[in-house]
């Protein structure tokens, strides 16, 4: 069976609001997404079948995009494992001419259809299928020949995004933005705000996120354009975007972040920018706890000096420290339920890691995964987890250390 993960931070979003109520559909959808992903591997193939349809069809807030189509190619073959084929090829049929599926060497060799293959519609929708394809590959070479550039400037690039969230925000006339260039960004935001009146302490904000992420990748040069929009609020981004994020969005498929700028909380310049570089910089990660957790280790601030040793063995003395298991495994469950602990315990680990071991080792585990830790790092990961446990023991706690004030996260 050729399955469909779900990988969140291809969907293009990731966001540093410490708090699920930013955007509580997401969750909704993940949970049902988990339901059936978890049904499929104990062979509940019916149940697995109704979860996963639910989730392609789940709404979730504005600024999100999720994987219909591969969502439900995971629910045509469980419901055709199922030996529900009608089911199977009514959702197959969907797929190949209402998105349209491309994925025709896929849905030919996946053994879960095998059942299929001698029944009418199978062969209308292979045929659809492959036509989807054969159209995708013209336009991909096309807009590939037209992007691309042989011998790369030293000038800064804006690349273009098809189906850009961010051009959808932009490109309104009900709320205008002005923008001016600085270095590698473009930043928008509206005349009459706090952003505007605070223009020079933001450029140099985020003058000192670029170098700091380019400094802990090791990135020497970086001539992408990153357009960064400014909001007045936090109720004005979520207006635009359907999630309530304190600190802000970043877009990293789209080269772009999105801030609400007040008075009363910092921007999370050093953390979504990060995200952006490091994801391009990089390349994709399956791995979210580092993905959080590195963004986390970039912006280095919480409260307290030191914060993320300290707040790690303040979770050790408590009992509350995750596995590395988990963390690993279960990042989105453990967020869900406290989201400061996910993304600090994550955090703890990226910077152990990265610290006593190395950047060009974290760089393989960062495309490769924790499942082939062994090989990385030429030990097994309980060794490095006993390691980091040992360290934190001898992390002292401030008197005054107060778990309450992360309560609103890290702002």
């Amino acid at each position: 069976m050729h399955r469909i993960s779900l990988f969140i931070l291809g969907l293009g979003f990731t966001t540093h609001c410490f708090g699920q109520s930013g955007f509580p559909k997401y969750y909704a959808f993940y949970e049902l997404w988990n339901k059936g992903d978890s049904c499929l591997t104990a062979q509940n193939y019916q149940q697995a079948g109704a979860y996963f349809y639910k989730a392609a069809h789940a709404e979730v807030e504005k600024g999100f995009e999720i994987p219909r189509e591969g969502i439900l190619y995971n629910a045509a073959s469980s419901y055709a494992l199922a030996g529900k084929e009608k089911t199977a090829l009514q959702i197959l049929n969907k797929m190949a001419f209402e998105y349209p599926f491309k994925d025709i060497d896929a849905l030919q060799a996946d053994s879960a259809f095998l059942s299929l293959h001698d029944l009418k519609k199978w062969n209308r929708i292979i045929e659809k299928v492959s036509t989807n394809y054969t159209n995708w590959f013209v336009q991909e070479n096309i807009y590939t020949a037209r992007t691309s550039l042989d011998n790369p400037a030293d000038e800064v690039i804006f690349y273009p995004h098809r189906a850009a969230f961010t051009n959808k925000i932009l490109n309104q006339d009900t709320l205008p933005f002005l923008s001016i260039s600085h270095g590698n960004f473009r930043i928008f935001f509206a005349g009459n705000t706090y952003a505007a009146a605070h223009l020079p302490e933001i450029k140099e904000q985020i003058a000192f996120a670029f170098s700091n992420a380019l400094q802990i990748l090791n990135v020497k040069k970086y001539n992408r354009g990153i357009t960064l929009i400014l909001f007045e609020s936090v109720e004005e981004m979520q207006a635009f975007t359907g999630v309530r994020a304190q600190g802000g969005i970043a877009y990293a498929e789209f080269d772009a972040g999105l801030f609400p700028i007040t008075a009363t909380r910092r921007p999370q310049f050093k953390h979504e920018i990060f995200h952006i570089i490091s994801l391009n910089a990089l390349g994709p990660s399956g791995c979210r706890l580092l993905i959080e957790g590195s963004a986390v280790y970039a912006d280095n601030e919480c409260h307290i000096e030191n914060p993320i040793p300290t707040i790690n063995a303040y979770y050790l003395q408590s009992n509350q420290l995750q596995s590395l298991d988990n963390l690993v495994n279960h990042f989105d469950e453990i967020a869900v339920q406290n989201d400061v602990m996910a993304y600090l315990q994550s955090a703890g680990v990226f910077k152990y890691l990265y610290e006593q071991y190395g950047l060009e080792k974290m760089k393989l585990l960062w495309t490769r995964g924790f499942g082939d830790f062994d090989t990385i790092y030429g030990f097994p990961v309980e060794k490095v987890e006993a390691e980091w446990i040992d360290f934190l023991k001898s992390v002292p706690i401030p008197h005054d250390f107060d778990i309450h004030k992360l309560k609103e996260g890290c702002g």
